[in-house]
C-alpha cells in the first residue's frame, strides 16, 4: 500500500482519450473544487478580518461562519463574494489542470506523430510541393 503518485498512462490509453476530453475534465474539476471550497475560504477570510479589526475573536467568528453555512446555505449562494472567490480559485485550478494536460500530451516522449490525439503535428520534411492544379495555373496568362 504505497502512497505514490498517479500511475502514468500507457501510450495506448493516451491515444484512446482525446485531448479535449482531458481538457474538459480539467476545467470541470477545477471549478468544482473551487466552488466546493469557496464557502470555507470565505468563512476563514471573514473571521480573520473580524479578528484583526477587534470586533470578535477568531474562533468565535469561524464558528459563526460555519453555523451560517450549515443553517442558511441559500443566503450564501446569493452572496456575490462567493462568486468572486469561486471564480478566482476556479480559474487558478483550471489553469493548473490545463497546463498539466498540455505538458502531459505535448512534452511526453511517447507521443508520436501518427497519434491523432496528440497536441502537436509533425513538421513537413523536404521541399514544399505545389499541387498539380496550382502548377498549371502559374503558367497560364491572365
Amino acid at each position: 500500500m504505497g502512497m505514490g503518485g498517479p500511475v502514468p498512462r500507457t501510450p495506448a490509453e493516451s491515444a484512446a482519450i482525446p485531448y479535449y476530453a482531458d481538457a474538459g475534465v480539467g476545467v470541470a474539476s477545477g471549478f468544482t473544487a473551487a466552488f466546493t471550497a469557496a464557502p470555507f475560504i470565505m468563512t476563514v477570510d471573514k473571521a480573520v478580518t473580524q479578528a484583526s479589526a477587534g470586533t470578535t475573536g477568531l474562533w468565535t467568528a469561524v464558528g459563526a461562519g460555519l453555523k451560517e453555512i450549515a443553517l442558511r446555505p441559500h443566503h450564501l449562494l446569493r452572496n456575490p463574494a462567493l462568486l468572486m472567490v469561486g471564480a478566482v480559485y476556479g480559474l487558478t485550478y483550471m489553469t493548473a489542470n490545463l497546463i498539466d494536460v498540455v505538458c502531459e500530451r505535448a512534452l511526453d516522449p511517447t507521443v508520436r506523430a501518427d497519434r491523432p490525439n496528440a497536441l502537436h503535428r509533425p513538421r513537413q520534411r523536404g521541399p514544399i510541393r505545389t499541387p498539380p492544379s496550382l502548377r498549371d495555373a502559374g503558367s497560364a496568362t491572365l
